[in-house]
């Protein structure tokens, strides 16, 4: 995913050095991303001292988002606590979502790259996200496909809309 992390790391922040559970540095995003998790394997639920304590560690420390992964969920005041700042409270299963979700968004990137040199679009080049791509190629793929004739793929104008008279043809 374009991610590297590394497990029992410790690290320099305004206060002095802290152990993470788990650092990861994020090079997919612009800036490059810092991330830290700790992992809470605890059979109790974790309360909002610990929110506190590692809120105040991802702020020193610099870094862009923390998740706090907790086997046996969270106390009340632990989602109060972490409400309003850059750290995410997480079951496992949410943890897992997330990244899948985040595995997801990269393989779909992916794909328009590689539909795109394929066979480009011209809606695609004017779209700004990666969904808006994605939408763009499919459109486009979908329209030669209903289309009967070289013509009825040239009725894209160059926003990338089709015509009104493709509209009704692909219609009937």
């Amino acid at each position: 995913m374009g991610c590297t992390a590394s497990r029992g790391k410790s690290i320099d922040t305004v206060r002095g050095a802290v152990d993470i559970d788990v650092l990861v540095h994020d090079r997919t995003r612009r800036p490059h991303a810092l991330v830290l998790c700790e992992c809470k394997l605890w059979s109790r639920r974790v309360p909002k001292t610990v929110v506190h304590a590692f809120r105040t560690v991802v702020h020193d420390s610099g870094a862009h988002h923390g998740f706090i992964i907790s086997d046996s969920g969270f106390q009340a005041g632990s989602y109060d606590a972490a409400a309003n700042a850059n750290i995410k409270l997480l079951t496992w299963e949410q943890f897992q979502a997330e990244m899948y979700n985040r595995w997801f968004a990269v393989q779909q990137w992916r794909l328009v790259q590689v539909a795109d040199a394929l066979q480009p679009s011209p809606r695609a080049a004017l779209c700004t996200t990666t969904t808006e791509r994605l939408s763009a190629t499919r459109l486009t793929m979908a329209v030669k496909r209903k289309c009967k004739s070289k013509h009825m793929v040239d009725t894209l104008n160059p926003r990338g809309q089709q015509s009104p008279m493709a509209i009704r043809t692909l219609q009937q």
